[in-house]
């Protein structure tokens, strides 16, 4: 009789295991977006500000510093640390924003991924502050080593 009750209890821990399983890959997914639009809205590449730009448009624009310590650069700028990004009230204050969200942060490889984070949850107008006019042109031409010689089959 014993082993019965303790047989029911482990199939009744199994079976609300089972359950909860089962919401959680059915439930629904908290992107709003597919991996592809993300990928055109990169290759579009009309996310990227300049400094220069934003200095005539400042109130068009809510900056938000995502550096986690120090004082911003911009006034009026909202304090968001990278990594409370995705807090409800952080959330908020971006969704009822009406204006251009602009994304600052020291190491611009932060303010990609928050871009993408924010793309990803269907926040539109999201920018990324560059203080370069195009961060991605090479900095040095490439210059082969003239001291290397190819092997010859000459031995």
């Amino acid at each position: 009789m014993g082993k019965l009750s303790n047989l029911k209890i482990v199939l009744l821990v199994l079976v609300v295991v089972l359950v909860l399983v089962i919401v959680k890959t059915v439930g629904k997914d908290g992107f709003k977006q597919d991996a592809k639009s993300a990928i055109e809205a990169v290759d579009s590449n009309n996310f990227i500000i300049s400094a220069n730009e934003i200095e005539n448009n400042k109130t068009q624009y809510l900056i938000v510093d995502l550096n986690e310590s120090g004082s911003s650069r911009f006034e009026n700028s909202l304090k968001i640390p990278f990594e409370e990004l995705l807090e409800e009230s952080s959330l908020k204050q971006l969704k009822e924003t009406e204006n251009k969200i602009l994304l600052v942060a020291s190491d611009i490889s932060i303010t990609a991924k928050a871009w993408v984070i924010l793309n990803q949850l269907d926040i539109k107008n999201v920018f990324i502050l560059s203080n370069e006019d195009n961060p991605e042109v090479l900095k040095y031409e490439f210059q082969p080593d003239t001291m290397a010689r190819l092997e010859s089959d000459l031995q």
